[in-house]
């Protein structure tokens, strides 16, 4: 179970090792995967699994404004002629918390294939600016996951998504 660079609570651990151990998992190997790991995540504001950072109140500090960064880049875009056929959902679909450390939105392009999925999300991230986003090339969705956004960074990618489907 990869964390990346400060970016994981003590919720998260246990919710995470909660499900694995639901679906049959029996264990797991934890491990920071940051910066020095090749890893393009920024660093967390706390220093991994410092005291500070497991006793912080992640809700507040971290989770509610994920969601508010989620819920403006959704009224961004959701009217955008290039997203007409598109399904969007919370992830996860309360849209509160977090799951496997992930806060955003769920876009689903029914309209296109796997690899013209594949090929617009490498177009988001050869932009200016660029726009990564969470997919495992094999489904035609991506998740914009907003936990380790900086401020200003919801309207780089309203700007961004008004670009490709304006």
């Amino acid at each position: 179970m990869p964390r990346m660079s400060g970016n994981i609570t003590r919720q998260g651990i246990t919710a995470d090792l909660e499900a694995m151990a639901e679906s049959g998992i029996g264990g797991a190997w934890i491990f920071n995967l940051g910066e020095s790991h090749g890893c393009e995540v920024p660093p967390g504001p706390i220093d991994y699994m410092s005291d500070e950072w497991m006793e912080m109140d992640h809700d507040k500090e971290r989770f509610q404004p994920a969601w508010e960064k989620t819920r403006y880049i959704e009224n961004g875009i959701k009217d955008l002629p290039g997203l007409k056929n598109a399904r969007m959902e919370y992830y996860p679909k309360s849209g509160k918390g977090t799951g496997y450390h992930t806060i955003g939105l769920k876009i689903m392009l029914d309209d296109l294939n796997v690899p013209e999925t594949n090929k617009l999300i490498r177009k988001m991230r050869e932009g200016d600016p660029e726009v990564w986003v969470r997919n495992w090339g094999k489904s035609n969705d991506f998740i914009i996951n907003a936990i380790n956004l900086q401020p200003g960074d919801e309207k780089a990618i309203v700007k961004r998504f008004k670009e490709l489907f304006g």
